[in-house]
């Protein structure tokens, strides 16, 4: 067998290589491996010979020249056009090489234009995404484990920042003091669902903002989230209108001396108030709730019902009139009927008046005629509204008091460095604004006979988590809260135990944990007679000491708890076999029974 030369042995090499390879003297190609032919479009023998600058379009041709004439070592990347007229992208690396004695330059390249075609893709989405971020109408934020990395303009106009001072900020210090550890939350367990929130000003203002958050992969694959932000308020304005104007026709028709239902386009009783149920003679609503109004009717009147609603659909103002309407046992008694056309929650109705005549006689059937055909009690609904602003007014100034009295011991407190004395500052104030949630949750409601204790424990649990929040480490407070109303004397106390014992929790029970939950479950509060409301507020941390007396501590916190035990009554004890558990007992003014533990 003849012997190779190194020539041929170099060939050999060169053609089993994935990229291709080129070796060519001022330009002219002197040798191109089998890859080479593949990637530029040529055959071996059609490659030989060609100049290797003219392959490269025009914009690269004086920077490949002069790499040519300076004989220097390169990478780089460059656009050429096949021998069919493609054009593509290489990555190439040249470098001077003596080569049969010659000194020669060699070009190694491969393809990657579909690296280039991504990448071009990557790039039109990312102007896209930019394009459309900013025709948005919400906000749009992207951070990063909460750290804000960019925003659009919407963002920067909805919160009053310039997108350099959002691009410094954590996203939940765009939120209203109050929702921070809410939204903070929202972001640690990555929450997709669609939520609302108070939002804050860089001028201080708060609105309310619907959010919607979602995962995505930003900037060179990087893990973040993008959420969109919404203004809300118009609606929430528009909501709070729509419930004060619902909860003041109830109130009013509720308090009316003549019998009114209100029924569905079918004849169905969807509601009916106390003097219905004189007129009908049943003592609750459920007894006449979803039957027909036909069923307390004559049936000789039927037809004549029926006409009127159907008069009244074509547009007709209904007069009274005279008929018997039967009672829940059987017996008579003589009513004036008339239907009314309305709007009842959304929906088409009739608001159906019932005069019972021989009452109507007693207080004067003309007067009362006259107001209920006017739909509106105006002495009876200005005397409501002026008892309820002096209500309100009396819980507002309450509330406002409180809070002065929570400014003076915050003030109290920047005269002093020790740590003890403004610790005991501290826990006065937040024992103070347990009070004064409260009165504000009683300003902002119609019921003033109960708290929306629901409502209450929420914004407790947020001011504590923003008063204590363990640096460095995970709390969570999980909320399981029924719908409870408790009246004003013992909402107070209880609001104040759950205070000591939830902000005990935070302050001892994770020294030693990384992470932590505090437990708080309120169960039951129904309105029948004695009904168990079961509150249960609980920890996984290592417990009290062992040994403690938490009704002779020395805590100020554990001596305010066992005193307000002994106001409402009740019974308190502790499980401290896995974390801090109390157990409190107590029986309501009202007869039901309350069992309160931690």
């Amino acid at each position: 067998m003849a012997k190779k030369t190194p020539s041929y042995q170099y060939q050999e090499i060169a053609d089993l290589s994935n990229e291709g390879i080129i070796i060519h003297k001022d330009g002219i190609i002197r040798e191109g491996n089998l890859a080479a032919c593949k990637i530029l479009g040529f055959k071996q023998k059609e490659l030989i010979g060609l100049n290797a600058v003219e392959l490269v379009l025009n914009p690269r041709l004086a920077a490949m020249q002069s790499n040519i004439e300076k004989r220097r070592k390169t990478q780089e990347e460059i656009q050429l056009q096949r021998k069919n007229g493609q054009l593509i992208w290489l990555k190439l690396r040249a470098k001077t090489i003596d080569y049969r004695g010659e000194e020669l330059r060699v070009i190694l390249f491969r393809d990657i234009t579909s690296r280039k075609e991504a990448e071009q893709i990557a790039k039109k989405s990312e102007e896209r995404y930019k394009r459309l971020s900013e025709a948005s109408f919400e906000g749009i934020l992207i951070h990063q484990d909460g750290q804000i990395v960019d925003s659009n303009q919407v963002c920067s106009d909805l919160f009053g920042y310039t997108k350099d001072e959002l691009m410094t900020m954590q996203a939940y210090e765009l939120g209203a003091e109050d929702d921070r550890n809410f939204l903070r939350d929202q972001v640690l367990k990555g929450v997709q669902d669609p939520y609302e929130a108070r939002g804050q000003r860089k001028d201080g203002t708060i609105f309310f903002c619907e959010l919607h958050a979602k995962e995505f992969y930003y900037d060179n694959d990087r893990k973040a989230r993008v959420v969109a932000i919404r203004d809300i308020s118009r609606r929430k304005d528009f909501e709070t209108v729509m419930r004060q104007a619902n909860a003041d026709y109830e109130t009013l028709i509720s308090q009316s001396p003549d019998g009114l239902f209100i029924i569905n386009e079918n004849g169905i009783i969807l509601f009916a108030n106390p003097s219905a149920y004189q007129i009908l003679g049943v003592k609750q609503f459920k007894d006449i709730q979803n039957r027909p109004i036909l069923d307390f009717v004559l049936p000789q009147y039927h037809i004549a019902v029926r006409e009127r609603h159907d008069l009244l659909n074509d547009g007709y103002d209904i007069p009274f009139m005279k008929m018997d309407a039967k009672r829940l046992d059987g017996s008579i008694v003589e009513v004036e009927y008339k239907p009314v056309s309305i709007d009842y929650r959304g929906k088409k109705a009739i608001l159906v008046v019932y005069h019972d005549i021989e009452y109507q006689e007693q207080l004067a059937r003309e007067k009362m005629r006259f107001q209920i055909a006017e739909e509106t009690n105006k002495a009876l609904k200005q005397s409501l509204a002026e008892k309820e602003v002096l209500l309100k007014e009396v819980h507002h100034r309450v509330k406002n008091n409180l809070q002065v009295i929570s400014s003076i011991l915050n003030l109290q407190s920047s005269y002093t460095d020790d740590p003890r004395t403004i610790e005991l500052l501290k826990e006065s104030q937040n024992r103070i604004k347990s009070m004064s949630f409260i009165h504000e949750s009683l300003y902002q409601t119609k019921n003033f006979a109960g708290v929306n204790f629901k409502e209450y424990v929420h914004n407790l649990c947020n001011n504590l988590l923003f008063s204590y929040y363990p640096k460095g480490k995970r709390v969570f407070i999980e909320q399981d809260i029924a719908d409870v109303h408790l009246n004003l004397d013992t909402s107070i106390p209880c609001g104040l135990i759950i205070n000591e014992l939830i902000s005990n929790s935070l302050k001892y029970a994770f020294v030693n944990q990384e992470e932590g939950t505090i437990h708080i479950i309120v169960k039951g509060g129904t309105k029948k007679e004695k009904d168990l409301v079961t509150i249960t507020v609980n920890d996984n941390g290592p417990g009290l000491p062992k040994g403690l007396d938490f009704e002779d501590s020395p805590s100020l916190g554990l001596q305010l708890v066992t005193v307000l035990t002994k106001q409402l009554n009740g019974k308190i004890t502790l499980d401290n076999s896995k974390g801090a558990k109390y157990t409190l007992t107590f029986v309501n003014e009202n007869g039901k029974s309350t069992h309160i533990s931690r």
